[in-house]
């Protein structure tokens, strides 16, 4: 399944689901991403490992010791956000791995190093990597509701997609996720990420049938 952002999501029973979950004021956000996780397909699944998805998480390990130390100042965080940005945007130019996962993955690994947290980064990384992948899934369909169920105005559409955000990114920050290895090569990492991201859907699967019941 590609992730082109105006890509919709196929069309399946289980993602009738999900389109549904959203339209339907009953169903808490947990509910909703667990059915999400239920419909994604295996290249998909896949795909929130690949190279660039590693390569941005690599470039923030290597930065983890500048973010701790400027973890107090706004401008050097900035600073630092700025050199992770272009570290991982040269990797990627020079392997030609340009990705909409990878995309999300920097986006993800810039938000972390701008918070300060240089402790527990991948883990950190990992909780808001998976927010941001679970946000572009709800906002790539729900634009076609506005007027229907939850969404009776356009402000309403936002407001769900932060919803959504924001439950899977404090879920999977209060989880015990692992750390990879330290010093970790690049290869190693997207194994991590494989098995981390794995981690992450079983468990929000877990949290949405755990509300739903």
């Amino acid at each position: 399944m590609g992730t082109s952002a105006a890509q919709l999501s196929p069309r399946s029973p289980q993602w009738d689901l999900v389109r549904r979950s959203y339209v339907d004021p009953s169903v808490p956000p947990p509910v909703t991403v667990a059915r999400i996780v239920s419909a994604l397909d295996q290249g998909f699944v896949q795909g929130l490992s690949e190279r660039p998805v590693a390569q941005a998480l690599e470039s923030l390990l290597s930065l983890a010791g500048e973010i701790k130390a400027a973890a107090e100042s706004p401008p050097r965080l900035t600073a630092v956000a700025r050199e992770l940005r272009t570290r991982v945007k040269q990797a990627v130019v020079a392997g030609k791995t340009a990705s909409r996962f990878g995309e999300l993955a920097l986006s993800a690994a810039s938000k972390t190093a701008l918070a300060g947290h240089g402790e527990r980064v991948a883990r950190r990384f990992l909780a808001c990597y998976v927010a941001e992948v679970f946000s572009y899934l709800v906002s790539r369909d729900i634009g076609r509701y506005v007027g229907q169920g939850r969404f009776q105005g356009l402000s309403d559409v936002p407001l769900y997609v932060r919803a959504v955000e924001t439950y899977v990114q404090q879920t999977l920050d209060e989880a015990d996720l692992a750390d990879p290895a330290p010093d970790a090569a690049l290869a190693d990492l997207q194994g991590y990420l494989r098995d981390a991201v794995a981690a992450c859907l079983d468990l929000l699967s877990a949290e949405g049938e755990a509300s739903a019941d």
